[in-house]
């Protein structure tokens, strides 16, 4: 059998950095008013953009650290999380994980103090099915963030950078 030259992908994120992150978001929470006085972040609204549930993980301190001095805070999750599993594992699949994590999602957002936007997307946005059945629901996607940017009109939005690699 011949051996196949598979070139690798490099990523930005090295997960050595994990730890790091964890103590920095929790390190934000004991800040004494940072640069931002708190009173000024009344009124302010922030949006934080995220493809599959649990994303908002990533960012949960900063969230709740917000939405507690004052600040809107929206989470939009685009797809339902029903591919979250696979064969090896004895969860629930399909439309009883997607429903499932729905409920993880409404639970995370009412402990954060954020109001949740679930676009209800199937996970991975049908692309099994190719190009033509993938592309139309990105472009439908991205109208719906489109006109949520419009309407809630944020201070800030958040979400993974250009390559969309969370991490976990």
């Amino acid at each position: 059998m011949k051996k196949m030259n598979i070139p690798t992908v490099q990523r930005k994120y090295d997960s050595r950095l994990t730890p790091f992150l964890i103590i920095f978001q929790i390190a934000l929470l004991f800040l004494p008013n940072t640069t931002i006085a708190q009173d000024s972040n009344k009124g302010k609204t922030l949006l934080a953009v995220f493809a599959h549930p649990d994303d908002e993980i990533t960012l949960g301190t900063i969230l709740n650290k917000y939405s507690e001095e004052g600040v809107k805070v929206y989470l939009v999750v685009a797809t339902d999380g029903r591919f979250g599993t696979n064969d090896r594992t004895k969860h629930v699949a399909g439309d009883d994980l997607a429903a499932l994590r729905r409920e993880e999602m409404q639970c995370s957002a009412d402990k954060l103090g954020v109001e949740l936007i679930h676009l209800k997307y199937q996970d991975q946005l049908k692309s099994a099915e190719g190009y033509d059945g993938h592309m139309p629901h990105i472009q439908a996607l991205m109208k719906d963030i489109y006109n949520i940017i419009e309407r809630i009109q944020p201070d800030a939005i958040v979400t993974f950078g250009p390559d969309g690699w969370s991490n976990h």
